[in-house]
């Protein structure tokens, strides 16, 4: 069997999050911006490990002096902003992938917030693509943690007869893949994808089991 394991954002679709941050700040810098966030509560939002209304309470800081916190966007309206328009797909993915679709599964491999639930009500083409989806918040953790991938993999039960192609556009999250036998891809457009998949011949490829 071969697997297709694609990440999401920036990958199969545009993230719009720096866009939408950036068009919503007005005098404070994006690095600024930045600085005035709560270390460690978006990581734990995007492990499902907080509730949203508790994310809301820790998205900045508790020290911030009142003065700085009434200048910052509030994270509802980030939110409300973030899903208000449609989220487009990266150059050939769509058609790329529906294609892929032929020859193999298909899954979502991503590190995403419950909020993913708007991503696929915006694209709800995603979900006719992909036969399987794995997000943080489900799985209660990350990649480039191991135990992201031994989850996947242990739910789509891949052997070592399986061929199995991990693209994401972050080479932190393509080492786990490597160390597994998978064939990682670091991805730019879809074209330079498909000149890499073609390169690969139907055998089998022998993966350890992670």
């Amino acid at each position: 069997m071969r697997y297709y394991l694609f990440d999401l954002m920036d990958t199969v679709v545009e993230d719009p999050y720096h866009g939408t941050i950036q068009a919503l700040l007005q005098e404070i810098p994006f690095h600024e911006w930045r600085s005035y966030r709560e270390p460690g509560a978006f990581e734990s939002w995007e492990c499902g490990q907080i509730s949203e209304e508790e994310y809301f309470d820790v998205f900045y800081r508790k020290t911030l002096h009142p003065e700085t916190r009434s200048r910052l966007i509030h994270p509802a309206r980030i939110k409300e902003h973030l899903y208000s328009r449609p989220i487009a797909f990266k150059t050939g993915m769509a058609e790329a992938l529906t294609n892929l679709k032929k020859s193999g599964r298909l899954a979502l491999v991503s590190n995403y917030s419950p909020w993913f639930t708007e991503v696929l009500r915006l694209r709800p083409e995603l979900s006719d693509l992909f036969h399987h989806r794995f997000f943080s918040s489900e799985l209660g953790v990350r990649k480039p943690f191991p135990d992201y991938y031994a989850r996947v993999a242990r739910a789509l039960n891949i052997t070592g007869e399986d061929q199995v192609f991990f693209i994401d556009d972050r080479a932190e999250n393509l080492i786990e893949p490597s160390r597994a036998g998978w064939h990682p891809h670091l991805f730019k457009n879809a074209s330079e994808l498909l000149k890499w998949l073609a390169a690969f011949p139907d055998a089998p490829a022998h993966n350890r089991q992670i």
